[in-house]
């Protein structure tokens, strides 16, 4: 399609061709459930996301809805890691609440039959490893289930659906004597009782890893009260699941909470049971790569006169497609192409269809994170660590530019048009702005040093200084890609640079810089990104002052 989602996606209803959400294209439907839909939609930047939009209708006290979707903001905004889909952005619409996730390609967990082997492993670690990250920002998932597991081509799995998420401290939100929200079979005991804490992810864990390895949950009845029964008052069928991992689902599905292990707990244990190594992925090149990847490049060659070698290559295009499980609605679509009944937009946008469909994999990695758009905004939001890659990704123009811009294979409507074939536009591009931004603080922040050197040593403070050079150019280039393409994130800078407090004449400065500047130049983002880098040090200042 060209709008990049799967060919069979679900199209809108007649009554969801009326709803607005300000910035974003709906385009299909992605699923629904007890808390709302979800739609497939086009962000302004032309990216697939995901928007879900809150039901009115589900219960009579709509706060008590709104509660659920604001916690469900609050548990997403603090999550960062690689396994748990990112939140981009959330608002009303109609009075109905809504937020935007990125676009997980891919099957579900449900959908993938049974894994074994080093992708069954892969998933368990994957699944506990996402468990840790929301346990630690103080979140309970409560739905952990197959259908809520996305699991990537290379065998990477994401959690999704945090509609039924709570902080830890939050009130229950589920009336007396209502039953416990969640997917009978794998809600934990303690969870029929009105408890829910971190080992009730636990063990939906266990039956996650048995539902994955056999393709059958540990618990299943033909009512949920049977089910209920059965988690309460039988162990867990393994289904013929056998091994040191099934010993491991068994103890995470123990009756009693305190006798199962933490997600930490089952992160270290499967660690000593060995490394899961990510099934690698096609390498698109000329001369190696799967025969899917290498039709696609094939085609690429011939992108100025595409018909003939589209008549010479039908079958061949038809049978990889049948293969890789991408057949439908293809065959009709090649075949208006190489009968020449497309006009040259539509025959772009059908080769382009045809080059998403047989390659999917168009997230290149480096040192095992992906290189696009989403990915440098997920290192930006890293540690020191994703920071430093993300300065050699866009700061060495080798690394970005030359291997993988100038070779991947993308859906970006600038890519598949005039360029097909020719690079990823839009990482040259992104790559171009951000440097533009960083370039105009080198001379300012040169300046900012010396007034800080100054100021401190006037005052009698010891120097309380930027961080080391290395450690402040891997910040500038992660707080100047932010602020240059998320607004929510720009206003975050920049409210947290205008509301502290430091009693020197330099923070004042940067602080009217900010007020002044104008966010849609580089030099306005730049004062931004300065100020921003410079935050820790007057906040150090601050807390030295404050001691005396």
């Amino acid at each position: 399609m060209p709008h990049g989602f799967p060919s069979d996606l679900p199209p809108l209803h007649p009554s969801d061709h009326a709803i607005r959400i300000p910035g974003y294209d709906l385009v299909g439907r992605l699923g629904s459930g007890g808390m709302g839909v979800v739609y497939a939609a086009l962000d302004p930047q032309g990216r697939r996301v995901a928007v879900k939009l809150m039901r009115t209708e589900m219960v009579p006290d709509i706060s008590q809805q709104r509660r659920r979707f604001q916690e469900e903001v609050r548990a997403l905004q603090r999550l960062r890691d690689k396994h748990v889909v990112p939140l981009l952005d959330s608002g009303i619409a109609a009075g109905r609440p809504w937020l935007a996730t990125a676009y997980v390609p891919g099957r579900n967990l449900q959908q993938c039959g049974k894994l074994s082997g080093q992708r069954l492993f892969l998933l368990a670690r994957g699944v506990a490893a996402a468990l840790c990250a929301i346990h630690r920002a103080g979140i309970v998932h409560r739905d952990l289930k197959p259908s809520n597991i996305m699991v990537y081509s290379d065998g990477t799995p994401v959690v999704l659906d945090f509609g039924i998420a709570r902080s830890l401290g939050a009130a229950g939100l589920t009336g007396t004597g209502a039953p416990p929200v969640g997917t009978a079979g794998t809600i934990s005991p303690e969870r029929y009782r009105g408890v829910s804490a971190p080992p009730a992810d636990v063990f939906a864990w266990g039956c996650v890893v048995v539902f994955a390895a056999t393709g059958q949950l540990p618990f299943t009845a033909p009512s949920p009260e049977e089910v209920m029964h059965r988690v309460l008052h039988s162990p867990p069928e393994l289904h013929g699941f056998r091994g040191p991992l099934a010993d491991l689902a068994v103890r995470a599905m123990a009756k009693n909470p305190a006798e199962r292990p933490t997600a930490e707990q089952l992160l270290k244990e499967l660690d000593a049971l060995g490394s899961p190594r990510p099934f690698a992925m096609p390498r698109v090149s000329r001369k190696t790569g799967d025969a899917a990847t290498l039709l696609v490049l094939e085609m690429q060659q011939h992108y100025a006169n595409p018909v003939p070698w589209l008549r010479r290559n039908q079958e061949r295009i038809l049978g990889e497609a049948r293969r890789m499980g991408a057949d439908r609605g293809l065959r009709d679509l090649v075949h208006r192409a190489a009968e020449a009944r497309l006009g040259a937009a539509e025959l772009d946008e059908a080769l382009a269809e045809i080059a998403s469909l047989l390659a999917p994999h168009e997230r290149p990695r480096y040192r095992g994170y992906p290189v696009d758009e989403d990915g440098l905004v997920a290192l930006a939001s890293g540690g020191a660590r994703e920071q430093a890659l993300l300065r050699r990704l866009l700061g060495e123009r080798s690394v970005i530019v030359e291997k993988y811009a100038a070779q991947h294979i993308c859906r970006h409507v600038l890519c598949v048009s005039k360029h097909f074939g020719r690079g990823c536009r839009v990482l040259r591009r992104l790559r171009s702005q951000v440097v533009a931004v960083v370039d105009r603080t080198w001379e300012p922040l040169r300046e900012l040093r010396h007034q800080i050197w100054a100021e401190h040593d006037a005052l009698g403070h010891p120097r309380i200084l930027l961080p080391p050079d290395q450690e402040l150019v891997d910040r500038v280039y992660a707080t100047a890609l932010l602020v240059r393409r998320r607004t929510d994130e720009l206003d975050r800078h920049r409210k947290a640079v205008l509301a502290l407090q430091c009693p020197t004449c330099w923070w004042a400065s940067q602080q009217e810089a900010v007020v002044e500047a104008d966010p849609n130049t580089d030099k306005g983002l730049a004062h931004v990104v300065i100020a921003s880098v410079a935050a820790d040090t007057a906040r150090r200042f601050a807390e030295a002052v404050r001691q005396g």
